[in-house]
């Protein structure tokens, strides 16, 4: 009998300690979330600044005083950064999605980058007087 109920009470503690570590992943999976949706609402006012930028740039290429765009070319990814690591599980579509946009996000902070590069190379030229 003893042995019946010490098989009972390690089948009870594993079964509670898995389903305890389930619910303690779906917690930091929407933390996660949550606060991913924060950074990339501060991701998209960036964006908007930026394209605001842009059109205002855009619209003097006309005049004589080009003025050159700056971009700001990092965004801040810290609440990803620090947190990707901390998710037991990637295999979620909506995890994986955040890290496919994660990704694409690098690869525009290239490009913001070589476009304020060449704003500044084309600024530059326009106003070396021409001999």
């Amino acid at each position: 009998m003893p042995i019946l109920f010490t098989f009972v009470g390690a089948l009870l503690g594993f079964v509670s300690g898995r389903l305890k570590d389930w619910f303690d992943d779906r917690k930091t999976k929407n933390t996660f979330l949550k606060a991913i949706r924060i950074e990339l609402s501060v991701a998209r006012r960036h964006l908007e600044g930026t394209l605001k930028d842009a059109s205002e740039t855009r619209g003097q290429l006309n005049t004589r005083a080009p003025r050159a765009l700056h971009l700001v070319t990092a965004f801040q990814t810290g609440i990803y950064s620090s947190q990707i690591g901390k998710l037991k599980n990637v295999f979620d579509p909506l995890v994986i999605e955040v890290i496919q946009f994660y990704d694409k996000l690098t690869n525009l902070e290239r490009v913001k980058s070589r476009l304020t590069v060449v704003s500044f190379e084309l600024a530059t030229e326009s106003r070396m007087p021409l001999t």
